[in-house]
C-alpha cells in the first residue's frame, strides 16, 4: 500500500528528466529548459515531444495540470519553450483545460517561433510524424538570436474532432489575435477527413518532410483551420482535398493545417525588420528582403514591397536583388498607426513567393507644436511673456495660466495660434498690474480637436517692492462709470486715497489704512456722481516723512 501511495503522489507532480519532484510549479533547471503540459503528450518524458526537445539539445521538464496552473508569468519565462503537444488523438479539451484557463499568463511571454499543428502527429509517428516533431521543435528552439525568447509548440491533436466548422480555439487566444483562429472539426467534407497534403513554403519547422509523408494520415487532419491569424503566422502546409479558404504563393489551393511565425519563417524570402516604431515626422522606414533558392541568393530578383493593412496600405514599390540577394526599399508614411507589410517575387517556375508578415508602427511622437523658446520680462508690475515656435500642426492657440507656487492654476488670457505652419512663430503676452511677489506661468497649447499639452516656464517669476513712492494716471480716462488707480510704496506706512469734485468737496474715500510696500490698484466707481472733473489724492505717511500728489480725471456719461 505504501508503495501504491508513492506511485500515486510521484505521478502527481513535475518532473524533470532526472526525475526530481517538486511540491509546485518547477523552476527551470537551466536556460534551455522546456516545459511540458504532462496531459498533452503520451509516454511522459519518453513521449515524442519530450525526445525532440532533447534531440535539438534542450531539456524537457514535465508539468502536471495542477502545477501548471500555479504558475506566473515570471515562472514560465523561465523557459525556452512551452510544449503542448500530442496525447494520441485525446478527443475533447480536458486535456488543454489548465493550458486554456491560465492562457493569457504563459502567453504573455510567448515572444519566440510559434508552430501550430492542426492534427496528431504523435498517432503517426510511423509515417511522418515523427519528423513532423522533430523539425517543428527544433524550429520553436532555433536561435533567434540569443535563445532569449520563450516560443511555443502546439499541437491541437484531436481536441476539436467532431465540432462544428467555425469552431473557436480559444487555446491559440495565448499565441495569436484572440477570437481570430477557428477550426473546421468534423463536419467539414467527409468528416474532416483530409489524404492530400501539400507544403506550401520552403521552412525548417518541414525540414526532411514532403507531401507523401505529410498525406494518407486519413482522419488524422482534422483540425484544419477555416479562419487563422493571417497577420502573424504563415501557412506551412495544407489539405488539398478540402473546401478552398487558402492560395498559396505556388498557386495551389486548400485549407491550412500546419502555421508558424517567428523570425525564421520563410518561404523562399524573408523581410525585415520583423517589428520596428518610427515617427510620422522623422527618417524612412527602411525594409530588407533576402531571396534565396536552396540557401543560394537569388540575384536579380525583382521584389515587390506592399503594406497590405494599415494607415498607408498600398505596393510601396519594387527593388531588385543584389549579389547576396537583398533587396532594400524605404518608405514613409504620414499617418499615425500600423502598416502590415509583407514582400513578394516570382521564382525561376513561375511560382510568387510571398515572405513572413512585418509590423511597422508610425507614431506621432512629438506634439502639435515644436516649442522653441519661452522667456520673460518685468516692467514695474507688469510681466510680459515672450515664446516661439518652429513649427505647428493643427494649433488652435494658447491659454496662459499663472500661479502663486500652490500648484493651483489660474487662466489669465489666450493667445490664437497659426494652425499649420513650418515656419517660426513669435507671440506675446503682457500680465499687468501685478502684486509684489512669487508668479509661476506656464502655457496650456490647444489644438483644434481639443487635445492639448503643458509648456511650462522655467524660472520663477519675482515682482519686487517699488524704489519710489507714486502716483499713476487712472486708466481709463476718461471714464464710465469706474476706472482704477494705481500708485506704489516702498515702505510700510499709512495711506489715503480720496477723490473730490471741482469744487474742493470730498466725494469719496477709497483707501485710509496701513499698507505694506508694494504695488496697489484701487477701483473707483462714479455710478452716482454726474459727469464733470474730479481729483484723486493720495497721501502717504512713513517713517516721518509725508508724501501727496493729485491727479485730475473726467468722468463722462
Amino acid at each position: 500500500m505504501k508503495h501504491f501511495l508513492a506511485i500515486l503522489f510521484v505521478l502527481s507532480v513535475c518532473f524533470s528528466v532526472n526525475q526530481t519532484a517538486n511540491a509546485a510549479f518547477p523552476p527551470a533547471p537551466n536556460s534551455t529548459s522546456v516545459l511540458i503540459l504532462s496531459s498533452t503528450v503520451s509516454g511522459g518524458l519518453g513521449s515524442q515531444e519530450a525526445n525532440a526537445i532533447t534531440l535539438a539539445g534542450f531539456t524537457p521538464v514535465l508539468c502536471s495540470p495542477a502545477d501548471w496552473a500555479l504558475g506566473t508569468a515570471g515562472d514560465f519565462a523561465g523557459y525556452r519553450a512551452v510544449c503542448l503537444g500530442d496525447p494520441t488523438c485525446v478527443v475533447g479539451t480536458s486535456t488543454i483545460a489548465a493550458a486554456v484557463a491560465n492562457a493569457t499568463v504563459w502567453g504573455s511571454i510567448v515572444d519566440g517561433n510559434v508552430v501550430i499543428i492542426g492534427t496528431d502527429e504523435d498517432f503517426h509517428s510511423g509515417s511522418g510524424g515523427t519528423q513532423l516533431a522533430n523539425s517543428a521543435m527544433a524550429f520553436v528552439l532555433a536561435d533567434d538570436p540569443g535563445q532569449t525568447k520563450t516560443g511555443a509548440f502546439i499541437s491541437l491533436s484531436c481536441y476539436y474532432h467532431n465540432a462544428i466548422a467555425g469552431t473557436l480555439v480559444p487555446l491559440l487566444d495565448a499565441v495569436s489575435i484572440p477570437g481570430s483562429m477557428s477550426v473546421t472539426g468534423g463536419a467539414f467534407l467527409g468528416g474532416g477527413c483530409y489524404n492530400n497534403a501539400h507544403i506550401v513554403a520552403t521552412h525548417p519547422a518541414l525540414a526532411g518532410l514532403t507531401d507523401a509523408t505529410l498525406s494518407n494520415w486519413s482522419c488524422s487532419v482534422h483540425e484544419a483551420f477555416d479562419r487563422w491569424d493571417s497577420l502573424n503566422y504563415q501557412v506551412l502546409a495544407i489539405a488539398r482535398d478540402a473546401a478552398i479558404n487558402y492560395i498559396a504563393p505556388d498557386g495551389s489551393q486548400g485549407i491550412p493545417y500546419i502555421l508558424a511565425r517567428g523570425v525564421r519563417v520563410l518561404s523562399d524570402i524573408t523581410l525585415g525588420p520583423e517589428n520596428d516604431t518610427n515617427c510620422i515626422v522623422g527618417p524612412d522606414h527602411q525594409l530588407t528582403a533576402t531571396v534565396t533558392s536552396g540557401g543560394t541568393p537569388v540575384v536579380g530578383a525583382t521584389v515587390t514591397f506592399t503594406v497590405i493593412s494599415g494607415p498607408c496600405a498600398g505596393v510601396i514599390g519594387n527593388a531588385v536583388t543584389n549579389g547576396a540577394g537583398v533587396a532594400t526599399i524605404s518608405y514613409h508614411c504620414n499617418t499615425p498607426g500600423t502598416d502590415y507589410i509583407k514582400a513578394t517575387f516570382v521564382d525561376a517556375l513561375g511560382n510568387t513567393q510571398t515572405s513572413n508578415i512585418v509590423r511597422k508602427t508610425w507614431k506621432d511622437c512629438a506634439g502639435p507644436v515644436e516649442l522653441s523658446a519661452f522667456s520673460y520680462s518685468i516692467s514695474n508690475k507688469d510681466v510680459t511673456l515672450n515664446w516661439s515656435t518652429s513649427s505647428e500642426l493643427n494649433n488652435s492657440g494658447f491659454e496662459i495660466e499663472r500661479s502663486t507656487g500652490n500648484n493651483l492654476w489660474t487662466k489669465v488670457g489666450f493667445v490664437n495660434g497659426n494652425g499649420t505652419t513650418t515656419n517660426q512663430s513669435n507671440y506675446t503676452f503682457v500680465d499687468r498690474n501685478l502684486n509684489s511677489g512669487t508668479y509661476n506661468y506656464r502655457l496650456k497649447q490647444i489644438d483644434f480637436n481639443g487635445n492639448f499639452e503643458y509648456f511650462n516656464l522655467s524660472s520663477q517669476v519675482i515682482i519686487g517692492i517699488p524704489s519710489k513712492i507714486d502716483l499713476m494716471q487712472n486708466y481709463p480716462n476718461p471714464f464710465n462709470p469706474s476706472t482704477k488707480i494705481d500708485f506704489e510704496i516702498p515702505d510700510m506706512g499709512h495711506v489715503k486715497l480720496n477723490v473730490y469734485d471741482n469744487t474742493g468737496k470730498l466725494v469719496a474715500s477709497l483707501i485710509n489704512d496701513y499698507r505694506a510696500a508694494g504695488y496697489y490698484t484701487t477701483e473707483f466707481n462714479a455710478v452716482n456722481l454726474p459727469s464733470g472733473i474730479y481729483f484723486y489724492k493720495l497721501e502717504f505717511n512713513a517713517n516721518g516723512q509725508n508724501y501727496t500728489k493729485v491727479m485730475k480725471m473726467s468722468l463722462i456719461k
